[in-house]
């Protein structure tokens, strides 16, 4: 039996569709530039590195600063506009084209969208087996059809969302958590033609981040939970990263704690990490830590469920909410990380939004929202992030629950992938789509 740590972990990693089914789940549901500041004293972003490890270890216990009585949280970030910013121009969305989905890939039970790969033909994703509790890793090539396994992994461990499994392109490895027997952490390499090893216990949970330069693997340990690592495959490697994060548990008397879940800016020196508490925002080059504010709404603060950096570093996505899961809500925020400006999008005719994606020009987004009559149906739209404007696209096919499987856009803008629309209204829809984009 699960204990109550895992129960907890689980009722987060569900957000997505507890909130769309009012706490019930479904039967089938698989599911910028820099911030204004002196430059800073450089500091090394690898603070020390652990001797080699073996093949499964658990890491080792890293400093952390003794806490006191005096303990405070980081600062709120603070944020300086930039002079002589050009006017914001006119919305493009009417020019995008959008084909018909093209179904190129059907599956037995369920699929999960995780990300293309840079070459924009082969698309990272995990696949549910017909025992339901066993998923494949997987590299599928559009192009080809080819697909190329990565391991496996028990289902929890690797569900889409903020779990899931990521992509290491030095090393062409798929990295991701599994459980143990005795239901721990468990993380494992994945290599081509299903070879898999396990390399860390004790990880603190499922999350996980590709570090920069998509080497490393990002993770927290259960030994030191507030300080990010990185695990090196090629050199077998744990390092501890110059960030140590505040412990809410140490000034703030939250019942519920989520484990923080990673995110790392396109610059490779940022990144925000966040929980139930708080979203931080880390700087690597000189230490310091802040806190990004995302308002409150009805007296109770607003944390982050997931969040999604623009191609460009300059804005952050997050879809934030109240209270404890299930949450009574989730809205879309986006952030200007150069001078704070936050907006709401709100979608006009859409409920709760479940999965976003960027395209490359870094200020329109792809989101797919619950229909607000029917729970089940999901729509599709397009923002402006600049001017908040919306258009609902492919309004002619019915989606029931789309955004519970992830959607991706590829780099160059050309294609995107989702799972496929139902063929009826009481049908799951069990096929990959992709979907041709013009006028970007």
């Amino acid at each position: 039996m699960l204990n109550k740590t895992i129960r907890l972990i689980l009722a987060l990693v569900g957000w997505l569709f507890i909130a769309a089914c009012g706490g019930v789940a479904p039967v089938e549901v698989d599911e910028p530039p820099a911030l204004a500041q002196t430059e800073p004293t450089p500091v090394p972003l690898v603070q020390e590195a652990a001797t080699p490890i073996s093949p499964v270890a658990t890491p080792t216990p890293l400093p952390n600063p003794t806490p006191t009585t005096s303990y405070e949280p980081p600062p709120i970030c603070q944020f300086e506009p930039i002079p002589g910013q050009p006017p914001t121009p006119e919305s493009q969305l009417d020019q995008y084209i959008f084909s018909e989905p093209q179904s190129i890939l059907t599956y037995e039970v369920g699929i999960n969208i995780i990300s293309w790969l840079p070459d924009n033909k082969r698309l990272f994703i995990t696949r549910r087996l017909a025992d339901q509790s066993i998923q494949n890793i997987e590299l599928f090539n559009i192009q080809t059809g080819k697909i190329t396994q990565y391991g496996q992994g028990s289902l929890i461990g690797t569900l889409n969302g903020p779990n899931k499994p990521v992509w290491l392109d030095v090393g062409q490895e798929a990295a991701f958590v599994d459980f143990g027997p005795d239901g721990e952490y468990i993380l494992r390499i994945g290599r081509e033609n299903n070879k898999s090893d396990e390399v860390l216990t004790a990880l603190a949970s499922t999350y996980l981040a590709a570090g920069p330069n998509a080497q490393k693997v990002t993770f927290f340990n259960k030994l030191n939970p507030t300080r990010p690592q990185f695990y090196n495959p090629a050199l077998s490697k744990t390092e501890s990263i110059n960030i140590i994060g505040p412990n809410p548990t140490e000034y703030d008397d939250t019942d519920y704690l989520s484990p923080y879940q990673l995110a790392w800016h396109p610059d490779k020196k940022r990144f925000v990490y966040h929980n139930n508490r708080a979203l931080y925002l880390a700087n690597t080059h000189d230490g310091t830590v802040c806190e990004v504010d995302w308002g409150r709404d009805g007296g109770s603060k607003r944390w982050v469920l997931s969040a999604n950096w623009s191609p460009d570093g300059r804005y952050l996505a997050a879809f934030t909410t109240i209270d404890t899961p299930p949450v009574p809500f989730i809205d879309l925020i986006v952030t200007n990380l150069a001078t704070g400006v936050q907006q709401t999008l709100d979608i006009e005719g859409g409920g709760d939004q479940y999965a976003m994606a960027w395209a490359p020009n870094s200020r329109d987004l792809l989101v797919i929202a619950q229909n607000p009559e029917k729970n089940d149906h999901h729509n599709l739209y397009i923002i402006d992030t600049n001017t908040g404007r919306t258009r609902q696209i492919l309004t002619e096919y019915t989606f029931i629950f789309t955004g519970f499987s992830g959607v991706a856009w590829t780099l160059d803008g050309k294609t995107i992938a989702l799972r496929c629309p139902s063929p009826d209204e009481t049908n799951i829809s069990k096929e990959l789509c992709i979907i041709a984009v013009e006028g970007e």
